[in-house]
């Protein structure tokens, strides 16, 4: 089995907190895949974070629930990009709290969501988008208190903090969720 199709066959359960931090060496190549496929830097301009991934009482319900992502402060129409190369998913007013939803898959079993945007078809179900591409704008849709950016960040359906995706120079050091090394080997195979 290949160090690709090991990374992709993982149970769901398989994700543990990686014991040290290992520091890889990156080529100039590998590092420019990966800084375009894998999730990072801020899909908007930034105004700052409303709320944090983690437990929280629900602004609308009043329960405490955990929250799988970030809440980023945008005017209403605020450009939305997507933060790597993908395809996307789902592009349409879901039928949950997050109203109108864009979800784009990245290489290596990353995805990104996008929430509460403004119902506008700006991207389409297997439409390919580059890093920088727009994918909609920021709105008030779903279960939502006020317009910002509901932004969440998945590794093979697991959510992880999307701050430690924020800068490209730290993913690597803040996120110990993914196997880095493993999808290094794949990618150097390439």
């Amino acid at each position: 089995m290949s160090s690709l199709e090991l990374i992709l066959s993982l149970e769901k359960n398989t994700l543990i907190e990686q014991p040290k931090v290992v520091y890889l060496p990156l080529s100039k190549n590998i590092e420019k895949v990966f800084n375009l496929s894998i999730p990072n830097g801020i899909p908007i301009e930034f105004k700052g974070i409303t709320s944090k991934f983690g437990e929280r009482i629900h602004p609308i319900s009043g329960n405490l629930r955990f929250h799988h992502g970030i809440d980023l402060r945008a005017v209403e129409g605020t450009p939305t990009y997507a933060p790597a190369d993908g395809f996307v998913k789902y592009s349409a007013m879901s039928n949950t709290g997050y109203g109108y939803l864009v979800i784009i898959s990245h290489n290596w079993g990353f995805e990104t969501r996008f929430a509460h945007m403004l119902n506008k078809d700006v991207v389409r179900v297997g439409q390919r988008v580059k890093k920088g591409d727009l994918i909609g704008y920021t709105g008030n849709t779903g279960y939502s208190t006020g317009p910002h950016l509901h932004y969440e960040v998945r590794f093979l359906d697991h959510t992880l903090d999307p701050l430690n995706f924020m800068s490209f120079e730290n993913i690597f050091h803040d996120e110990r969720k993914v196997p880095w090394r493993a999808i290094t080997e794949a990618m150097s195979e390439y």
